[in-house]
């Protein structure tokens, strides 16, 4: 059986107001640079970053094709060893 919880310890008070924070995006979040903020000689350029996730994208593909032929090929022994 549920009890009611009842806190008897709030006073109303805020601790910390937070009217004027954004909501994090989940799917793609985005980075604001500050107006103040140089950019880093460490940066990626558009086509750098690209790069990047187009070979890790490659590289995961591969790796889920290897898996992929690897568990047709279990599949299809037990199947001839099984019947």
């Amino acid at each position: 059986m549920k009890k009611d919880r009842k806190f008897d310890d709030d006073d109303g008070r805020t601790i910390v107001d937070m009217s004027e924070v954004d909501p994090m995006p989940v799917l793609l979040p985005r980075f604001r640079r500050r107006k103040d903020e140089a950019p880093s000689e460490h940066e990626m350029s558009k086509e750098d970053r690209r790069a990047v996730m187009l070979g890790a994208i490659g590289a995961v593909l591969l790796i889920g094709g290897v898996f992929i032929v690897a568990g047709a090929i279990v599949i299809f022994l037990m199947t001839k060893i099984w019947s």
